[in-house]
C-alpha cells in the first residue's frame, strides 16, 4: 500500500502577506488566493503536512510585534489562516517552533483551540501535559502510523515537546 505525502515548512503571515489578505472595511482575512497556485499540487497528496510557525492567538490591531527584550518579531495571526489550511487541503499541523509562545501559554491554547474547532489536526504542543498520551495516529488509506518524536521535551516548557 502507498499514499503520498505533501510536507510544508513554515506557514507565516506577516507584513505584506497579512496586507495583501486584509478584507477592506472588514475584519476578515482571506488567504485562501495566496495558496491558489500550490493547493491543486497539494490535494494530490492523501497527507498534507505543514509547519505552523505562528499562534492564532485571537484578534490585534497588529499581529507581528517586538520582543521588548530581544527586539526579536514576535507572530501571531488572524484564525482565518486556519481556515484557508484546511481548504487547502492541510490535514496536519504541526505547532512546535520557535514562535509557538509568542503569545504566551493563552496564546497556545488557543491555537489549538482554533485548530479543534476546525477539526485540523496537530502535533508538538498541547494545552496541558499529555504524559505518554502524546503521539497523533494518522490513519492514511489503511496504513496507520504515529508521529514522530521530532524535539525533545522543552523542560522550561512542558507543554511543548
Amino acid at each position: 500500500m502507498e499514499f503520498k505525502l505533501a510536507a510544508v515548512g513554515d506557514i507565516l503571515m506577516m507584513g505584506s502577506l497579512l496586507t495583501s489578505a486584509k478584507q477592506l472595511n472588514e475584519n476578515k482575512y482571506a488567504f485562501e488566493p495566496i495558496f491558489q497556485n500550490v493547493a491543486p499540487l497539494l490535494k494530490q497528496a492523501d497527507l498534507v503536512i505543514g509547519n505552523l510557525e505562528t499562534p492564532l492567538a485571537g484578534t490585534e490591531v497588529h499581529y507581528t510585534q517586538s520582543n521588548p527584550r530581544t527586539g526579536f518579531s514576535m507572530f501571531n495571526c488572524p484564525d482565518d489562516l486556519a481556515s484557508a489550511l484546511k481548504k487547502t487541503g492541510f490535514n496536519v499541523l504541526t505547532t512546535a517552533n520557535n514562535h509557538c509562545m509568542d503569545r504566551g501559554r493563552k496564546g497556545l491554547v488557543r491555537t489549538l483551540q482554533v485548530l479543534d474547532k476546525l477539526e485540523l489536526a496537530h502535533t508538538g504542543t498541547y494545552a496541558s501535559d499529555p504524559r505518554n498520551e502524546n503521539h497523533l495516529i494518522l490513519d492514511v488509506k489503511g496504513i496507520k502510523g504515529r508521529n514522530s518524536q521530532l524535539f525533545e521535551r522543552n523542560k522550561q516548557n512542558p507543554f511543548v515537546s
